[in-house]
């Protein structure tokens, strides 16, 4: 079972050899969040940085975030740029 939030969730490098972090952000439809997280993921200085979900983002029992089936792949809906990979 899973929740479905209305977000953008990526995993976040915080070190060049240490495990990704899990962000969630979450915010009204217009308030930038994947412009957040392309910023993030492109000046993220260890490359590692990457999108799971975007839009929709599913919240599994134990707290994971997925993207929901069938909009799996690494899109971004940017405002007033449209979708970005």
């Amino acid at each position: 079972m899973s929740e479905a939030v209305h977000g953008t969730a990526l995993g976040c490098a915080l070190a060049a050899d240490q495990p990704l972090r899990g962000v969630l952000l979450v915010g009204p439809s217009g308030a930038g969040k994947s412009a957040l997280a392309a910023g993030l993921i492109a000046h993220c200085p260890f490359q590692r940085t990457g999108l799971i979900a975007d839009d929709i983002v599913n919240i599994d029992e134990r707290g994971w975030a997925h993207a929901p089936a069938g909009a799996e792949g690494v899109l971004l809906h940017l405002a007033g740029m449209g979708i970005a990979e």
